[in-house]
């Protein structure tokens, strides 16, 4: 009897701890499972949309150190520099010329739009001015759009016997690796950059003219014909007979500039009379003494044309 009874309480106690193992099993399974369900909602969460990745990887995303030349009537919507030169002449029987040559590698974009523009205003008796931006874009050959800005604008306002000259000359030369530049795109920048600082200054009207230092500009540009398919060429001229207005060029899509931009700075002075070399082609001559002298009286500074009157240095 009492074995009988034993063994029935051996059974008990074993399924018991049978349905224990059980509970404790099912209940941990479910733990894990909260665990798991747990750990992927925050994974999820966290994990981009399409939407955001996509701006992320978008090229452009970034912010871009470039101005939009709002300030000139152009919009920068693409990749590309920024060159812009403009004078004011308020001294009378002077010329004033100012320039910059601007040198821009443009890697890898969908659109290429850099920009380029002269803006030369007389205000006084007797004077010239003469106003060149110069630039060489060099960008990665493949680009969907490619859209350079170039504009000149020549005006006169209180003027008496001014001339008044625009030039802009903007070349956008596709190339495989914009790493290395081509031996034609390197001269051509050193022969501008040349002429530019042998013509830039202050001079009498009576020894150098606006149209003589626009001649040495021509010069360069026909030397480098094979680059002719990159380029735009905007010249513009005003003198008291025409409109003192601004004007955007002759064609209707050309961009508005404000005359109202600020004067570029002159990069370096015009040197006075002395032994120092001249920044001219010809190094040997002296400096000009930009009151009364050219730059450069070598071959290099043609006369005026038949096309190209020269001013008259008096009112």
């Amino acid at each position: 009897m009492s074995d009988r009874l034993a063994g029935a309480l051996s059974r008990t106690t074993v399924r018991l701890l049978l349905a224990l193992v059980l509970i404790v099993s099912v209940a941990t399974a479910g733990a894990w499972a909260a665990d798991l369900v747990g750990s992927q909602t925050p994974a999820e969460t966290a994990s981009p949309t399409a939407t955001s990745a996509a701006a992320a990887t978008t090229p452009g995303a970034s912010p871009s150190g470039q101005a939009d030349g709002s300030d000139i009537g152009f919009k920068l919507n693409g990749a590309g520099g920024r060159n812009i030169v403009k004078i004011t002449n308020k001294t009378d029987n002077r010329l004033i010329v100012r320039g910059r040559v601007d040198f821009n590698r443009i890697p890898g974009a969908d659109r290429i739009a850099p920009v380029n523009a002269a803006i030369a205003i007389g205000s006084c008796v007797g004077c010239q001015t003469y106003a060149v931006a110069l630039q060489i874009n060099l960008y990665q050959r493949g680009a969907s759009v490619v859209a350079p800005q170039n504009a000149a604008v020549a005006a006169n306002g209180g003027c008496s016997h001014c001339v008044t000259v625009a030039r802009a000359v903007q070349y956008s030369i596709p190339v495989d690796d914009i790493a290395t530049v081509p031996n034609d795109v390197r001269a051509l920048a050193e022969a501008l950059d040349k002429e530019l600082k042998g013509i830039e200054g202050v001079y009498d009207t009576s020894t150098f003219n606006v149209y003589q230092a626009n001649s040495r500009i021509n010069t360069v540009v026909s030397e480098f014909k094979t680059l002719a398919n990159g380029l735009l060429d905007q010249y513009r001229v005003e003198t008291v007979a025409d409109s003192p207005s601004p004007s955007p060029g002759a064609s209707a899509s050309s961009p508005a500039i404000d005359p109202n931009a600020t004067d570029t700075p002159q990069d370096s002075a015009c040197p006075a009379a002395s032994s120092a070399p001249s920044a001219s082609p010809d190094a040997s001559s002296p400096a000009p003494d930009c009151a009364a002298r050219s730059p450069g009286a070598d071959s290099s500074s043609p006369a005026p044309t038949a096309s190209e009157p020269a001013a008259s240095a008096s009112p």
